[in-house]
């Protein structure tokens, strides 16, 4: 289960900072280091987002598996 999770995670990451990179590479080629900046922050938020989701969906089963 911890592999799934962990490949998941991967990809995402893969995808996120590979597609900020790409938009902000493009935008901002002089500023290398704020695109760094900026890929870090908004795949954070993205993964907050995400987790919190997965937070949110795990309660929801969790209580309608045990009102039954």
């Amino acid at each position: 289960m911890g592999d799934f999770y962990d490949e998941l995670f991967f990809q995402m990451e893969v995808v996120w900072v590979g597609c900020f990179s790409g938009v902000v590479g493009n935008l901002t080629t002089v500023f290398s280091l704020g695109s760094v900046c900026f890929e870090f922050i908004a795949f954070l938020f993205v993964f907050l987002v995400f987790i919190t989701f997965l937070i949110i969906v795990f309660l929801l089963f969790y209580l309608l598996f045990f009102s039954l």
